[in-house]
């Protein structure tokens, strides 16, 4: 442990308030009044640090409390200096006032706490709801997450528009159908691949690259510098102060080793790497596949709609179906357009019909009336 220093701190009068009184004086040099207990000291960067001398005639016991008259009292004197008391009879010793004062604090923030919250609910006819400080900086916090999510909020926005059915009033003026039959055929292909499928026909293998491994080549000399932390000498450090309870404080102090950095040549083996190929059997092969080789197409604007007559050759087969209905109509800005609808919607519809419809996407989901 190093060594530490005494520094003489200050206290407040708290009958005159005459500020920053020398640590060593019992009195107020204002008023004449003796520190007492609730006399609290304090230091700041203007404090005077005490010769080795003057340190060695401080005591480092804090002051005794007279349990007569509250006044603070040398650790040394055996009775009171203002009122006479004898020391056996003390309250107790600085510290231990000011941990009453700390506790008798607490106690009336948290009493006058509870004021202000009684006072809040009755304000508001008992209901607890709080009130909301709508502060600059809050405005300034919610602009700032705003604008961070303006962009999702507009994709959103955009999503519900698209998606959101639209009520139109449309005019019925034609119709249009399509349908189509697909006619897939089996097609052979020659493909590869590193394992066989299912159903291929193999025509030959053959010893492929397929990919590279590292493998150690030879190994090279390397030099390079390494640090090591060397001891250089010891500092004595302030880690902190303690108050005596007396006027004064002391120094806490610890010695720390302080280390230099030095450089060493070290030499090490490292590995060079080549790339090796890796060899594997890659299979070269026949394989038929379904694929579209015609379409049977229909179509019209009439209302009899028909699928084409299906005639499957060999090595064929029907494929998938589809079938889109439309109609013309007129909407209530009377702009031309068309749009989809299901099989049994669209039968349902005549030329010359008024309708009230919802519309997603150009497709009319749902006819709500006839006008």
């Amino acid at each position: 442990m190093g060594r530490s220093r005494i520094i003489e701190g200050h206290w407040d009068c708290a009958f005159c308030e005459t500020k920053e009184i020398r640590g060593g004086l019992r009195n107020c040099p204002n008023c004449g009044k003796p520190r007492d207990e609730h006399t609290k000291f304090e230091m700041n960067a203007n404090s005077r640090v005490l010769s080795d001398a003057e340190a060695k005639t401080i005591d480092r016991d804090p002051d005794w409390e007279c349990s007569f008259c509250g006044n603070l009292n040398p650790d040394e004197s055996l009775t009171c200096i203002s009122c006479g008391g004898n020391k056996d009879d003390k309250k107790g010793t600085y510290f231990d006032a000011r941990k009453e004062d700390a506790e008798k604090e607490a106690y009336l923030k948290e009493q006058e706490q509870k004021q202000r919250d009684l006072e809040h609910n009755y304000a508001n006819d008992s209901s607890a709801i709080p009130k909301f400080n709508l502060s600059s900086d809050f405005i300034k916090k919610l602009l700032i997450g705003a604008g961070s999510v303006l962009g999702v909020v507009a994709f959103i926005w955009l999503l519900v528009l698209l998606f959101t059915p639209k009520v139109e009033t449309i005019n019925v003026l034609g119709f249009s159908w399509e349908r189509n039959i697909e006619i897939e055929e089996i097609q052979t292909f020659e493909e590869d691949d590193w394992d066989l499928p299912y159903g291929a026909r193999l025509l030959y293998t053959q010893e492929e690259i397929s990919g590279h491994k590292d493998v150690i080549a030879h190994y090279e000399t390397v030099e390079k510098q390494v640090s090591h932390d060397v001891y250089d000498h010891t500092d004595v450090v302030v880690i902190g102060t303690e108050d005596l309870g007396n006027g004064y404080f002391e120094e806490i102090t610890d010695e720390v080793d302080v280390y230099r950095t030095e450089y060493t040549t070290e030499y090490d083996e490292e590995p060079v790497y080549r790339q090796d190929p890796i060899y594997d059997t890659k299979y070269y092969y026949e394989i038929d596949r379904w694929v579209t080789g015609r379409n049977l197409s229909t179509s019209g604007t009439d209302k009899e709609p028909f699928w084409d007559d299906v005639q499957i050759w060999d090595d064929e087969r029907e494929g998938d179906r589809t079938e889109r209905y439309s109609v013309k109509v007129k909407n209530e800005e009377n702009e031309i357009e068309t749009l989809s609808l299901d099989y049994s919607k669209w039968m349902a519809l005549e030329n010359g019909q008024t309708l009230k419809v919802k519309v997603v996407f150009g497709t009319v989901v749902e006819i709500l009336s006839e006008k």
